[in-house]
């Protein structure tokens, strides 16, 4: 009976299984920072100076044997949204966030606010002095993964952050998610991709507009002095003085100052031959 040798499956299987975790992409974003880093287990972090432009970046203070990613983070007074673009709709999509106080606000109050991963439910963050992880895997529905933080408009005390975010996945595309042009940070839980070029060219127009009709009205005003400043220098030298020095005479019988002229009653004009 002839043997048969395993080794060319269990290479082949080895290979499956490598090219399949290649394909695999992965984005660990350390939030608050604007570097990138390799932290001490060999996972490579980036910034998210690129992707945030809104939230506040803060560094915690209670630091002791905590790993480097969770040093840093962002925190936000109103629902505000990371956005992920480049990843394959129908895709399954692991996406991890990580949660440490460490009194980074000097309170000594750990907050408690709601984590939302795309259309899944919303869940309730309490933290506390330990790190809090909340990790959710599910199908992507689209092509763009957005995680939002936030607390109740009318709750005043409490306030949303993290520290990291993981977005893994085969359908994740590590290199484009990177790209600061393919992702936004935003308010409210909507997309505010352009909305900057395009206040661009308003508020210059708005400009324009305003400068144009203030020039214009500062040029009418000036026409109309000057027009009035004619009109009152023809009307006192006829009413004023004349040529040589002398009081000229008015038609009317009085001149510009009230003082009578033509006492005799002569006509301002001579009588023709």
């Amino acid at each position: 009976m002839a043997e048969i040798s395993l080794r060319p499956v269990a290479l082949l299987l080895f290979l499956a299984l490598n090219l399949a975790l290649a394909s695999a992409g992965s984005l660990n974003v350390a939030c608050g920072r604007s570097d990138s880093f390799t932290d001490s287990d060999g996972t490579s972090w980036t910034g998210d100076g690129t992707f945030a432009t809104l939230g506040v970046p803060a560094v915690v203070n209670d630091t002791a044997g905590l790993p480097e990613s969770l040093t840093h983070l962002r925190w936000f007074i109103t629902r505000t949204c990371y956005y992920f673009d480049q990843i394959t709709v129908g895709s399954s999509v692991n996406v991890t966030t990580n949660f440490y106080y460490g009194n980074f606000d000097g309170k000594d109050s750990p907050p408690q606010f709601q984590v939302q991963y795309d259309g899944n439910p919303e869940m309730t963050i309490s933290t506390g002095s330990e790190t809090v992880t909340y990790s959710l895997t599910y199908k992507a529905l689209s092509a763009t993964v957005n995680i939002c933080f936030g607390v109740p408009i009318d709750d005043f005390t409490n306030t949303a952050f993290v520290n990291t975010i993981q977005v893994e996945g085969s359908g994740v595309n590590s290199v484009l998610l990177n790209s600061a042009s393919n992702t936004a940070l935003v308010i409210s839980g909507k997309k505010k991709k352009g909305k900057a070029i395009i206040a661009v060219p308003v508020v210059i127009v708005i400009f324009l507009v305003v400068a144009g009709v203030t020039v214009f009205l500062l040029v009418s005003r000036q026409r109309n002095m000057a027009r009035l400043a004619i009109q009152q220098g023809a009307y006192q030298g006829a009413g004023g003085q004349g040529a040589m020095g002398q009081s000229a005479a008015s038609p009317y019988g009085q001149g510009f100052d009230g003082v009578q002229q033509n006492p005799q009653g002569v006509k301002p004009y001579p009588a023709g031959p």
